[in-house]
């Protein structure tokens, strides 16, 4: 059994030594990665802008920003952005240095850990919260006014929208397998979130973690979004693993910036892993040779 340390080493999130040394995190299989720069940079103005004006109307509305930041749609769409600012200057310090490396290779490895998490958050809870706005939350007064148009559109459906453009054009992840945990983690710290700013305002984020008017079916949709996460991530993850074998299989691992190094997968490793033992048995074998030239004489001699 291995010791948890092990478990818990920067490896097993995905960091490597060194970082990415293919620049996944900064190249696209069909875009050149000065246009998935600029396009993360779009990305990430414009959620700006939406998290900052959904922001101030909240805080015109209501007067007070207290209606804002207990919303795991907020928080989420908040990530997104983060990313994408995030993102960009990578992608673009990488596209206009001349390809050759990017800052976040040289920052401490905690960082790039945490990069890493991000993406998996990003990739992942877009999905919950378009599906339960849409399933659960969603009524008439959705589409009642301009705002709420704008609002519902782009932070219920637009989300999911940026999180299928990280997965399906880019060479981002598939994501650790322990990446799972903070994810799950993240979500599961949520629910104390919600009651904590219930017994501070005495309002429930979400109709559904109201206990009196979900009855027995509160518990179900607490499992539920839990369960929900955590087979999101697994699919998204099958979804990225395909998605790098079919760009690899057209040489497109890297559209626009030239030949890269592929992955080795498992089963390359383990070809690989023949190789220095066979060299390792061929100069054993030339030593003996060496060392005992009477017999190699003796041998040739009856092969003649």
């Amino acid at each position: 059994m291995q010791p948890l340390s092990s478990w818990l080493s920067y490896r097993t999130f995905g960091v490597g030594d060194p970082f990415d040394p293919e620049h996944r995190l900064v190249t696209s299989p069909v875009l050149p990665s000065i246009v998935l720069g600029v396009l993360r940079l779009l990305f990430a103005i414009y959620t700006l802008v939406t998290v900052s004006y959904v922001l101030h109307y909240t805080v015109a509305v209501n007067g007070s920003a207290t209606y804002f930041f207990p919303y795991f749609t907020d928080l989420t769409y908040t990530g997104i952005c983060s990313y994408f600012w995030a993102s960009s200057v990578q992608t673009l310090a990488y596209a206009l240095t001349g390809k050759k490396m990017y800052p976040l290779q040289r920052w401490p490895r905690v960082l790039q850990v945490l990069h890493l998490i991000l993406w998996s958050t990003i990739t992942t809870f877009p999905f919950i919260v378009t599906i339960v706005f849409w399933g659960l939350l969603s009524d008439s007064s959705t589409f009642a006014t301009l705002y709420s148009r704008w609002s519902a559109v782009s932070v219920h459906a637009m989300n999911t929208g940026f999180a299928l453009f990280e997965i399906l054009l880019t060479n981002a992840g598939p994501s650790a397998w322990i990446n799972v945990i903070p994810v799950f983690i993240c979500i599961a710290l949520y629910l104390p979130v919600a009651y904590i700013n219930y017994a501070n305002t005495g309002y429930y984020t979400y109709a559904f973690l109201d206990p009196r008017s979900s009855h027995g079916l509160l518990a179900a949709y607490i499992i539920g979004i839990g369960a929900g996460t955590i087979i999101v991530f697994v699919i998204v993850r099958g979804i990225t693993m395909l998605r790098r074998h079919l760009s690899r299989g057209r040489g497109l691992s890297s559209a626009g910036d030239g030949p890269t190094h592929e992955e080795i997968d498992e089963w390359q490793e383990v070809e690989l892993a023949e190789v220095p033992i066979s060299l390792e048995m061929q100069e054993r074998e030339r030593d003996r040779k060496e060392s005992n030239p009477a017999s190699s004489t003796a041998g040739a001699s009856s092969a003649v």
